[in-house]
């Protein structure tokens, strides 16, 4: 099974001076996954799918997706709003969106689960969530299984966007997901840089932006002390493949770069 991740895609207004581009920036993502030669059997998109939650462009997101004529399903991040997304669907029935917080499939099953709650910037998570994600992973037992959600409940070593570790949402979303043997792994996005890591014994894979990247300054940052250093840079848009190869998911992170060809097929390997 191969499941194509896209992440924090902030589309915005054309007019928009910052985040105007980035429905272009999407559209190059959508081609270069288009052209891997295999369709994905499931396109994941975890948050932020809006910068500011406009129902315009929810609709030309929603527009994408149903031409892709291939299942998708999304979770929401900090920046979306609820209740535009909702009126955005409202009466465009999609035929390839899966509802609900469960999608399952012959090979894997994949569980969403909300950590957003506007207008906070972190994760968000409590014991009502935390027994709906309960359910819903015990519901696919014992089919392999990924969880996908927008926040990383772990750090990466980027201050000005490392969760508390003591956070009472990753308490409670460490106990929903602890009972579950059959939970391959975690597929999420938010921080708009490719990385991995574990939690609760599980791998993290989280997604690069299709938007603006995030800037690896690992030097110690005081929130209080603004000091100049770039956050936010420009960078190709980029996406995740999440291929299930002998019972694990393998993740590869990509871009929408097509540099020269250095080596080709012309030979026997």
């Amino acid at each position: 099974m191969l499941i194509a991740q896209l992440s924090d895609l902030h589309l915005a207004p054309d007019h928009d001076p910052v985040a105007g581009t980035n429905l272009a920036r999407f559209d190059e993502a959508l081609a270069a996954i288009d052209s891997l030669g295999r369709r994905p059997d499931l396109y994941l998109v975890t948050g932020d799918i809006c910068e500011h939650g406009d129902v315009g462009s929810y609709a030309r997101f929603l527009e994408r997706m149903a031409a892709l004529d291939t299942p998708w399903l999304a979770t929401l991040g900090n920046h979306d709003r609820p209740e535009a997304y909702a009126e955005a669907i409202e009466g465009l029935p999609d035929r390839n969106r899966i509802g609900g917080p469960v999608a399952r499939f012959d090979a894997l099953a994949v569980v969403l689960a909300d950590t957003s709650a506007a207008p906070q910037h972190g994760g968000w998570f409590d014991e009502e969530r935390a027994a709906r994600l309960d359910a819903a992973l015990a519901s696919c037992a014992p089919q392999p299984t990924l969880l996908a959600l927008h926040h990383p409940p772990v750090r990466i070593g980027l201050d000005w966007l490392d969760p508390d570790p003591g956070a009472d949402w990753i308490r409670h979303l460490r106990a929903a997901i602890a009972p579950h043997d059959h939970l391959l792994g975690i597929a999420c996005g938010h921080v708009h840089v490719a990385a991995t890591t574990r939690f609760e014994g599980r791998p993290v894979a989280i997604c690069p932006s299709t938007a603006a990247r995030a800037w690896p300054d690992l030097s110690p940052l005081d929130k209080e002390r603004p000091d100049g250093r770039p956050l936010i840079v420009e960078g190709r848009p980029g996406f995740a493949l999440h291929h299930l190869v002998d019972g694990k998911l393998a993740t590869m992170f990509c871009d929408t770069r097509e540099g020269a060809a250095l080596y080709r097929f012309e030979r026997p390997i």
